[in-house]
């Protein structure tokens, strides 16, 4: 039990820090796609909210599809939007998102929460039965 609450530790402190740079990342992102009042890095809860949704596996590739469109005429954004752009937007993010950022960010996550830790997890549950 000790050996898994140390895991269970250090996989929230990952969840941590990438909540921390994801609302670095992607706090100002216009909401589309599967983006809601949940799933976003608008703030800590939702971001940690997020990656815990993510971690499961829930439609993890369309949450990063939300977070990887760039400026284009379809995709009204500003590049690097200020707290007046903030609020002229009716209180709403507007801005950008960066596509081999989120890809990056989301990979790199995947990879590391999903395929390490879990299968960790697994293997120390399937450990303590022997």
């Amino acid at each position: 039990m000790q050996t898994l609450s140390n895991i269970g530790g250090l996989l929230i402190l990952f969840i941590y820090i990438y909540s921390i740079g994801g609302m670095m990342y992607f706090g100002e992102v216009k909401r589309t796609g599967n983006m809601n009042d949940y799933i976003n890095f608008e703030s800590f809860t939702s971001a940690f909210l997020t990656l815990f949704t993510v971690s499961t596996g829930d439609s993890w590739s369309t949450t990063m599809a939300s977070f990887t469109h760039d400026r284009s005429p379809d995709y009204d954004c500003l590049e690097d939007p200020g707290y007046t752009d903030y609020v002229a937007n009716g209180r709403e993010t507007i801005g950008c998102g960066s596509y081999w950022g989120a890809i990056g960010f989301f990979i790199s996550y995947m990879f590391l929460i999903r395929l390490i830790f879990l299968k960790l997890f697994i293997a120390l549950i399937i450990d303590g039965f022997k």
